[in-house]
């Protein structure tokens, strides 16, 4: 396991397993995954400084610890050593049942609390509908799971293969921007982008808006969020929930919300969940049929 730890004012560590199971401790992980080529130095910069606040805030300890994937983070979790995790929806779905946890806390972007997924073509293409894009180039951000689960559910919905058998590649960029970009001067047939990101795109660039249509999109989404062990004390579960609303307006945490490119955070209800769950659902029959 590759796990980066830190500590404010103190020296840092190979693991989070290696540390004590302390109540009086709030123990914090974050799925770097998730991150839209981000550099991690300027992360882990952020995220110090607001565990400083987040401890002299509240009273007690805060230690963060950086997960290259979730499932490495998860391992914390059910061993006892973190109490907070940020991950994806999907994720979070995926695991809950086989693990206690609750819902905390979703990131809002340009004021909005759901995202939806977009696919963009040339407006000068004759492209009017997915199935014009069978045997096309596909551009993407990478990692964006979600997105890929929004697509191949979409296409098995109407008789097709997954995305990776319909289209004649799948392009993979680090940043959505560039995916965007790539599409608006012609090295790819499609762009799979989030609403927002587009949205910032056309503010920066009109013509973006100009070049690229969409033909399809998502209902909407809250992709990202943060979680709790379900068996921490209820000071603790209240601590947490206090202190990430009240700490947002600080510049630590705008910096950590800006670099996960998001605005604000909002109590997470179920109800949020239930277009993912859907969309989830959804995969999975279309998927089983698919391969009966």
């Amino acid at each position: 396991m590759f796990v980066f730890l830190w500590f404010p004012n103190s020296h840092a560590s190979d693991s989070a397993s290696g540390q004590d199971k302390d109540p009086m401790v709030l123990n914090l992980g974050f799925d770097t995954h998730i991150l839209d080529d981000v550099d991690i130095t300027d992360v882990r910069a952020a995220i110090d400084v607001w565990l400083s606040i987040l401890a002299k805030r509240m009273g007690v300890p805060a230690k963060g610890y950086m997960f290259p994937d979730f499932d490495s983070l998860m391992e914390e979790i059910r061993e006892g050593m973190l109490d907070f995790g940020t991950t994806t929806t999907l994720d979070y779905l995926r695991i809950r049942k086989k693990n206690d946890v609750e819902l905390l806390f979703g990131a809002s972007r340009g004021g909005k609390e759901t995202q939806k997924y977009l696919l963009l073509v040339r407006s000068d293409s004759s492209v009017t509908s997915i199935e014009d894009l069978k045997g096309e180039t596909l551009l993407i951000r990478q990692n964006d799971e979600i997105g890929m689960v929004f697509l191949d559910t979409l296409l098995m919905k109407r008789g097709f293969r997954k995305a990776s058998g319909f289209f004649s590649s799948i392009v993979e960029k680090k940043k959505t921007a560039r995916a965007i970009l790539s599409l608006f001067f012609g090295k790819g047939s499609a762009c799979l982008a989030k609403d927002a990101d587009y949205n910032i795109m056309k503010e920066l660039n009109p013509q973006i808006g100009k070049r690229l249509k969409v033909i399809t999109c998502s209902p909407d989404f809250v992709t990202n969020m943060a979680f709790i062990r379900a068996d921490l004390s209820d000071w603790k579960k209240k601590l947490y929930q206090r202190a990430m609303i009240e700490l947002q307006n600080s510049v630590a945490v705008s910096q950590i919300l800006h670099l996960f490119k998001s605005d604000k955070v909002f109590n997470l209800k179920e109800r949020h969940l239930e277009t993912m769950k859907t969309l989830l659902e959804e995969y999975r029959m279309l998927n089983a049929e698919g391969s009966s």
